[in-house]
């Protein structure tokens, strides 16, 4: 399959609630076969949020933020 790399914007501001990755485009990449990850996520609401809409992959340079949002995802689950 192939991967297309939508370009990066300012992730670290939460622009991905109403941007690129949104369930919309989330699901049309699994229509296509494909997962969908995200980088650089630094902020733990983009995180929470981009976990909530279903994205299989975040990268980060902020481990210990992630560790954080993850476990609020999944308390909130």
């Amino acid at each position: 399959k192939t991967a297309y790399e939508i370009p990066k914007r300012d992730w670290s501001s939460d622009v991905c609630s109403s941007d690129l990755a949104n369930a919309r485009a989330i699901a049309a990449a699994r229509t296509a076969g494909l997962s969908f990850g995200v980088w650089t996520i630094n902020n733990a609401r983009a995180m929470t949020r981009l976990a909530r809409l279903g994205a299989d992959a975040l990268c980060t340079d902020r481990p210990d933020l992630m560790r954080g949002a993850l476990q609020t995802f999944e308390q909130r689950r």
